[in-house]
């Protein structure tokens, strides 16, 4: 996951988003990959229309309506999009009660986002006979 450019890694976390989970739901967060030397952008990601949309930044926005602000370490992320729904709420809980990720405004939201992405199993059958 660490090699694809940023916009395959948000397409990707967004392929995992199981719609029909979500009612008539809008949330818009402010991400960032934190740790080690992250060179990583800002990132608007927002859940709207039974869709994720995203817009990567070169900066902090100065202005903007945001739900949740959330620093986190990338193989946090990873865990949240690769492993489902229940293994990713656990690492994020385990990254913010370590110090390694932060959740600034509506907690809620986040981990609501996160109980909509579907774990796949890689081997799933494409087509059958």
């Amino acid at each position: 996951m660490d090699v694809m450019p940023l916009e395959q890694y948000l397409d990707f976390m967004a392929i995992h988003l199981a719609p029909d989970l979500i009612l008539d739901t809008t949330y818009n967060f402010l991400v960032k990959f934190n740790g080690k030397g992250s060179i990583k952008p800002w990132m608007i990601i927002g859940l709207q229309n039974n869709a994720i949309h995203y817009k990567i930044l070169n900066e902090k926005p100065t202005e903007g309506t945001f739900d949740a602000t959330i620093l986190l370490p990338q193989d946090t992320m990873n865990t949240i999009i690769t492993h489902g729904p229940v293994a990713g709420e656990k690492a994020m809980r385990g990254a913010i009660n370590s110090g390694s990720a932060t959740i600034t405004g509506n907690s809620n939201a986040w981990y609501y986002l996160i109980g909509r992405l579907e774990e796949y199993n890689f081997w799933f059958n494409i087509v059958t006979p």
